[in-house]
């Protein structure tokens, strides 16, 4: 019976979404009637959602109510009844706030130590992608590029999604099956968008100019064509936020290596000299696209020579990585990965195991998919300089030995902060990542 309560909120917003559809706001109305599904969400971190917005459409009713007043009073109009109706309104919506206020802990029962970090990641979430739409000069999310405007609906979406994902990841052992999943998904969704653009829905693509979906690019993009460096200021951004997890959790095509190595369930180590493979080819890789732009190289030469290195990755990963059930590609070959390993080090972001813990079972070393552990390393404390923070070797230590830490915070604080982080990145990536 406490559900009633809600019958007040939901009716507010359904009169918010009445009233922008009746002004034409189509997309701002759409966002209205999305929040009549929260309250179905018996999270208490929802709540706090609900609150908010409700204060943010009194606000908005507010201003709306004085100027129509205020222009019925200008020209002499009527305006008593009108004002009636619409203080009326603004009395419901600040009732559904008390409401939410005096009987959130009833209506909303489900309590975890992670609903502030949901919140967290719901508001990070729906900020910057609102922000993304907003100061670029071209519609950056999809909702915003077809007939009927869904931007604030997908913004929504995917806001709400991130919020579930942080609680997801913060339940104990959740992570290990969790991780590959939502990757995969990522970059589904990378390329079914370049698949349908180059298929003829141009709305698809970011510009409608396309390159090539090869990570060596973020850097050799650059270098070559001696402009566009929003790829590679995004990377190193990342790598600010979350250190080397770029890739394992935001790499698109790191995704598919991850998948082809989980094909086999022994993982077969390899020589820690294989990361001088992946140094050399990033040399290379610098060389060669410098090269290419000095003498002034057709783009045809240069994509073709793209190509023959996409096609070098492919036949690595489905060799080598399922052969070995490890990630031969982001480990050995590829250049952003050894990017990422090193200027992840200006991240905050620390992987320790505590020797005195350890009880050498060395479970965390047969999942780890970046031969970023071995005996010496657990003795010496930290992983190799391949890891990547993927926490699979977190989730599989019982004895708790291994563990994230921000800075100087407790490890629990920061490994809730970094998958609010992660959580968040990741849903904007859904949102605003294409070709």
């Amino acid at each position: 019976m406490s559900r009633k309560w809600l019958i007040l909120p939901i009716i507010s917003f359904i009169i918010l979404a009445a009233h922008n559809l009746r002004i034409g706001n189509v997309n701002l109305a759409l966002l209205w009637l999305c929040f009549v599904s929260l309250p179905f969400v018996k999270n208490s971190w929802v709540k706090y959602i609900l609150i908010l917005s409700l204060l943010i459409g009194s606000v908005f009713w507010l201003k709306i109510s004085l100027t129509l007043i205020q222009f019925r009073l200008i020209f002499n109009l009527p305006w008593i009844r009108l004002s009636l109706i619409l203080g009326g309104v603004l009395i419901i919506l600040l009732i559904s706030i008390f409401i939410i206020l005096a009987k959130g802990d009833l209506l909303f029962p489900r309590k975890k130590s992670s609903s502030h970090f949901q919140l967290a990641s719901f508001l990070l979430s729906f900020i910057l992608l609102n922000l993304a739409e907003d100061k670029t000069s071209f519609p950056i999310l999809l909702g915003n590029r077809f007939p009927l405007p869904l931007g604030f609906t997908e913004i929504f979406i995917l806001s709400t999604y991130s919020a579930w994902l942080t609680g997801k990841f913060l339940e104990p052992h959740k992570n290990k099956q969790l991780r590959p999943r939502i990757w995969l998904l990522f970059s589904c969704v990378f390329f079914a968008q370049l698949i349908f653009g180059l298929l003829g829905i141009q709305q698809m693509l970011m510009t409608g100019k396309l390159h090539l979906p090869i990570p060596a690019l973020i850097v050799a993009g650059p270098i070559y064509r001696g402009n566009g460096f929003f790829m590679l200021i995004l990377f190193i951004s990342t790598i600010f936020l979350v250190g080397p997890a770029w890739c394992s959790y935001l790499c698109y095509i790191g995704a598919w290596d991850d998948f082809v190595s989980r094909q086999v369930s022994t993982i077969k180590p390899l020589s820690k000299k294989t990361k001088w493979f992946q140094f050399i080819n990033l040399i290379l890789v610098i060389v060669v696209a410098y090269l290419l732009h000095l003498f002034n190289i057709s783009w045809q030469i240069a994509t073709f020579l793209a190509i023959i290195f996409g096609i070098t990755e492919l036949i690595i990963m489905i060799y080598f990585s399922k052969q070995r059930g490890q990630m031969v590609h982001c480990t050995t070959f590829c250049p952003i990965g050894f990017l990422s390993n090193i200027l992840g080090k200006i991240s905050p972001w620390r992987l320790k195991i505590n020797y005195n813990l350890c009880t050498q079972c060395k479970k965390c070393i047969s999942v780890c998919k970046y031969n970023a552990l071995d005996l010496s390393r657990l003795a010496k404390g930290t992983p190799n300089i391949s890891c990547t923070l993927c926490g699979d070797c977190i989730d599989e230590c019982k004895s708790k030995a291994i563990n994230l830490y921000l800075l100087n915070l407790s490890s629990s604080l920061s490994q809730k902060i970094f998958f609010t982080v992660i959580s968040t990145i990741h849903a904007i990536f859904l949102g605003v990542a294409r070709i």
